[in-house]
This record gives structure tokens, C-alpha cells and sequence, in this order.
């Protein structure tokens, strides 16, 4: 906060000189991201191959794997020469969790309007949440991240508490969120930081009205129209029966860039992707982490020389995506002050197949409530 504090004026007139390469850089990415986007669209050598796919499933492609090889052409070169690939992961892991205070704001939004609290323009169905989640760079009615908001994060990743999210939990999984704290207590680590210091962990705690009227309604059409749903999926079908290109499938940007680009850019890509997805053993990646650092690092006693070493890894791991969480904060207020778009990071799931799923469970639901004799809308 000091920092922020002392630098107010400086940051409302023109980013600090620290954070001027970041911008840069941002700017270069932004760029290069758009000539991708831009010849993937119009050069001609791609034409016959995307003909093959579902043209909605090509457009998730094409801007999935526009960002994909900025970052291979970005970052590649600096992994084949084995140096700072761990400022690289640190880097990258921040500018994620700098969205994890937004995606604690719409769950909590979520658990307020299945109450029946409050409406949103945008949600009509539970579902929508999940979309959001995805797309959540680009949510409309979430409030800004604020200092405050910084401050305790930042706190959070320097916690004892702190953890990695991704073992466990679906950020969205709603229904799975309230069954594990039924069952043993568990929610994500950093919902229940957030909970404990604003006050909000009853709201875990309310009704699920809405849902479960979208659950009556969902199970009146399974069992009434299954043959309908058929048929619409025949139909669909008959629309576009090409296959989907999934952009987050990492056999099939391989298979791409052996199709269309040169051997430097395919081992970018290796480098990239492995660095990404190290071993998943605890000791190992402890032992990489410390083996890595250029620091001294003090290892406490503890009668099992494991959990010593990954204790001490942890420490230094949190420091130093500290430090990278800082520098990922001010870029975002750089960013949404001079109105440059900030990057989506979803990965695991097209976009553009979440839309389609929620907008498949209106249908649903809608022609439940027509079967019903209700008004054919979402307004229940």
C-alpha cells in the first residue's frame, strides 16, 4: 500500500518508469496477437483446412491460438536458452491469480442471486455463471479490482493458508463448493481467506432457490421431450456436420503448427508447454524450485527432510510470485486506465462452447415451461 500510496499522483498521470518495459511489452503482445489473428483469417494457406471444422469452432481456434503463439514466440527463446524460465511460470502464474479476486466476487454474486437476492442483467440462468467465470476479464458487472482488493490478496499469497487451487477445485462449481463444506468444511483456500476477512462466508450458507427451479424445469424435459432433444440434435447436425477444432486440445496446435509453421516455432512450443506442466511430484518440483533460485535459502529442522525442503520451496515460491503479483496489478491498472483489453486466460475450455452449452440449457428450460403451460421464457 505504501507504494501506491507515495506514487498516486505519478500512476494518475503516466505509468512509473518501473512498470514502462511491462507496458511495452504488453503493447508488442497485444500487436503480434493481432497480425496472428489477422493472417490465421485471411492467408490463404489456412483456407482449405478450417474449411473442414465447424466454422464457430474455428473462430475459438484462431483467437486461442493467436495468444498461444505470441507466447511461444515471446517466451520460446528464452526457455531454448534455459534462462529465467522460472521467472517465466512465476510471471505467468501471477497474471492468473491477479483473477482470482474477481472470480471470488461472482461466486459470491452467484450465491446472492440463486437466493433470490438480487438481479443481474446478464444472468438469466445459473449457468451464466459459468460463462462469466470463463470469460471473466471481460465481465460487465463485476466491480473493478481495487487496492484494497490487491492488498488482501497479496496477503493471502504470503499466508501460511495460501494454496494451489487448482488441485482440487472448479472455481465455479457451485453445487460441488456446498456439498464439500457439508461434508468436511473444505472450500477453495483462498474463498475462505477472503470470507474470514470481509465477513461474507454466510452467503455459502443461502437458499439455492433459483437453482432448484431450474432443476425442476430441466428434469421436466428430460423426461418428457428426450426424443425431441434428439431430433434438435439431428437437426443441428444437419446444419454443420463438420467437427469441432478445439484450441485448447495441445495434440491439435501441434499438429498445426507441424501443418503450417517452421521447426523453431514447434520447439517453442515443447519448451513452453513442458515448462508449463513440470512434474507433479512435490519433492521433485521443490528441488527444481531451490536448485533455481540464485538466494540463500534457509531450511528449518523437521524430523522428514521432504517436507522441510518443499516447505522451504513453497516460502520462496510465494516471495517471488509476490513480487511478480505486484508488477501484474500495476499492468492491469495501466491497462484499464488507457483502455487496452486485458488478456482472457481461460485455456481449459473453448469460450465459445461454454456460450453454446448455456444457451442449449435455455432452450431446455424454456420448453419445459411451454410443456408446462407456462410463458415460454426465463423469467420464473
Amino acid at each position: 500500500m505504501e507504494f501506491f500510496m507515495r506514487n498516486k499522483k505519478t500512476r494518475d498521470q503516466n505509468p512509473p518508469e518501473i512498470i514502462k518495459e511491462n507496458i511495452d511489452q504488453e503493447k508488442k503482445l497485444i500487436k503480434m496477437i493481432n497480425e496472428i489473428r489477422s493472417d490465421l483469417k485471411t492467408n490463404p494457406q489456412y483456407k482449405n483446412f478450417f474449411d473442414k471444422y465447424n466454422p464457430l469452432s474455428v473462430e475459438s481456434f484462431i483467437d486461442n491460438y493467436a495468444i498461444r503463439k505470441s507466447r511461444y514466440l515471446t517466451f520460446g527463446e528464452m526457455l531454448s536458452k534455459n534462462e529465467e524460465n522460472t521467472m517465466l511460470r512465476q510471471q505467468i502464474e501471477a497474471d492468473e491469480r491477479l483473477w482470482e479476486i474477481q472470480r471470488k466476487k461472482l461466486f459470491d454474486l452467484e450465491c446472492r442471486w440463486r437466493a433470490e437476492q438480487i438481479e443481474i442483467e446478464q444472468i438469466e440462468i445459473s449457468a451464466d455463471f459459468e460463462f462469466w467465470s470463463k470469460n471473466i476479464e471481460n465481465c460487465p458487472f463485476l466491480e473493478k479490482i481495487t487496492e484494497d482488493d490487491y492488498e488482501l490478496y497479496l496477503e493471502y499469497l504470503l499466508s501460511d493458508g495460501f494454496y494451489d487451487y487448482n488441485l482440487d477445485f472448479s472455481w465455479m462449481g457451485y453445487v460441488d463448493i456446498k456439498q464439500s463444506l457439508s461434508e468436511d468444511g473444505n472450500i477453495p483456500p483462498w474463498y475462505e481467506f477472503y470470507d474470514i476477512h470481509k465477513g461474507t462466508g454466510s452467503l455459502l450458507f443461502l437458499p439455492d432457490i433459483r437453482g432448484e427451479k431450474e432443476e425442476y424445469y430441466l428434469n421436466l424435459w428430460k423426461k418428457n421431450i428426450a426424443e425431441t432433444k434428439k431430433k434438435q440434435k439431428k437437426k443441428s447436425v444437419t446444419l454443420d456436420s463438420r467437427p469441432r477444432l478445439y484450441g485448447y486440445d495441445l495434440s491439435v496446435i501441434e499438429n498445426f503448427i507441424k501443418k503450417f509453421e517452421n521447426k523453431r516455432l514447434l520447439e517453442y512450443f515443447k519448451l513452453y508447454e513442458k515448462e508449463l506442466n513440470k512434474s507433479n511430484d512435490e519433492v521433485d518440483q521443490a528441488i527444481q524450485i531451490l536448485k533455481e533460485s540464485d538466494e540463500m535459502i534457509p531450511i528449518e529442522s523437521h524430523y522428514d527432510w521432504r517436507s522441510a525442503v518443499i516447505q522451504a520451496a513453497r516460502r520462496l515460491e510465494q516471495r517471488k510470485i509476490a513480487d511478480s503479483f505486484k508488477q501484474a496489478y500495476k499492468k492491469y491498472l495501466y491497462r484499464d486506465r488507457v483502455g487496452i483489453a486485458h488478456e482472457i486466460h481461460s485455456n481449459e475450455n473453448s469460450i465459445e462452447w461454454v456460450k453454446d452449452w448455456v444457451e442449449e440449457l435455455k432452450r431446455e428450460i424454456i420448453e419445459a415451461r411451454r410443456m408446462n403451460n407456462e410463458p415460454a421464457n426465463l423469467n420464473f
